[in-house]
């Protein structure tokens, strides 16, 4: 495993599919006429929109035999701008930088409104986007519902998957604004039922967090800073300025970011967990390598070790928690601390352990958990 495979989860880029050598047209005496230049034309390589995310960069040749005419079908069928998945239409090569830019200029502005929105705006925001969403049945959309079958064990209805859009609205407004609460309002939104739990644990031994999307875990964050337990956590490094913009947020409210290609994070989260830090990883998602395969809701996954790893060596406990929303704030549910195991196989028991409380903590708030992305099946 990768060292960012063991840590937490994160969107993978697409990789570029092989090349293809094209069928060569038969040329025409001394290679004249469109057949002939047909023939030589070198097959582009094309940039198209990734599939939902904010830094997405995929990019795929044609890869497919010239009709009679010697072009493309991709490249015949061509009507305008990829702004979508699914268009069915490529993109010029300009067009991921202009999408990530406007991106940016959007968080940006994005972070001068959120903390100005009324409760009652952001909620009928978020109500209006599960129904446009969930008629639109897009390809983030079908994915969401994929998972959520798998958690439930039955189908979800249109209720849940819209009330599922509106808390992703309510999470992504929030923490455009978490930079401008006070202490005192990050301090009212958050409850935990087992604080002591945690500040005792955190204090006896260090304590490691494995948390799945669920709620707003950047305001868990936040509040852990405020109450002195100061946080490092792990988050997927898409590109140096978006990355920055992520770390700048977090950076303010006191957290530790490490990038999950640094090949030192795994020793600096052990380190952190060691020196009065609380590590707090996303946990349900793998990046790009193998985790360990564990079942969550019914459903054999791949999930990372990281957790359980840097809670091992560092001898910090092991807690699960999950978030969930109420209407004024968010409550923070954490398991007993997980019991540490030895071996690969103590590595899988312990993650299969924060998988159970995880199932158990989602089913009961499915609405809140913002898993919009693949899971990676166990015979992947």
């Amino acid at each position: 495993m990768g060292a960012g495979d063991q840590l937490c989860e994160g969107a993978r880029r697409g990789r570029r599919l092989p090349r293809r050598r094209r069928t060569a047209h038969p040329r025409r005496p001394g290679g004249a006429g469109p057949a002939g230049r047909a023939g030589r034309r070198a097959r582009r390589t094309v940039r198209t929109a990734g599939h939902g995310d904010p830094a997405g960069d995929r990019r795929t040749g044609h890869g497919r035999a010239p009709d009679r005419r010697g072009t493309p079908p991709a490249q015949r069928q061509r009507t305008g701008l990829a702004l979508a998945p699914g268009a069915g239409v490529t993109a010029p090569t300009w067009w991921p930088g202009l999408r990530d830019w406007a991106n940016r200029q959007l968080f940006r502005a994005g972070e001068r409104v959120a903390p100005h929105l009324a409760p009652g705006l952001v909620r009928r925001s978020g109500a209006v986007a599960g129904r446009v969403m969930t008629r639109l049945d897009g390809t983030h959309l079908r994915t969401y519902r994929d998972n959520l079958r798998q958690l439930l064990g039955r189908e979800p209805d249109e209720q849940l998957l819209q009330a599922g859009i509106a808390s992703w609205v309510r999470n992504y407004v929030e923490v455009l604004a978490l930079g401008r609460w006070s202490a005192g309002e990050i301090n009212q939104r958050v409850h935990i039922p087992r604080e002591e739990l945690l500040h005792t644990e955190f204090a006896e031994h260090g304590a490691v967090i494995a948390l799945p999307h669920s709620g707003n875990w950047d305001l868990a964050g936040a509040w852990a800073c405020l109450n002195g337990m100061p946080v490092t956590t792990v988050a997927e490094h898409l590109g140096e300025a978006e990355f920055a913009a992520y770390t700048r947020i977090r950076g303010h409210l006191g957290m530790q970011v490490l990038a999950h290609d640094d090949p030192t994070a795994l020793r600096q989260l052990v380190r952190a967990a060691g020196t009065g830090r609380l590590v707090c990883l996303l946990s349900e998602r793998v990046f790009d390598g193998a985790g360990v395969t564990v079942t969550l809701g019914g459903r054999a996954i791949r999930m990372p070790a990281g957790p359980a790893m840097v809670a091992r060596t560092s001898g910090a406990a092991l807690i699960a928690g999950v978030c969930h929303y109420t209407e004024r704030g968010m409550v923070i549910d954490l398991s007993d601390p997980v019991p540490h195991r030895p071996g690969r196989d103590g590595l899988v028991a312990m993650t299969q352990d924060v998988a159970n409380w995880f199932t158990a903590r989602l089913r009961e708030h499915p609405e809140d958990w913002h898993m919009m992305q693949s899971l990676r099946d166990a015979d992947d």
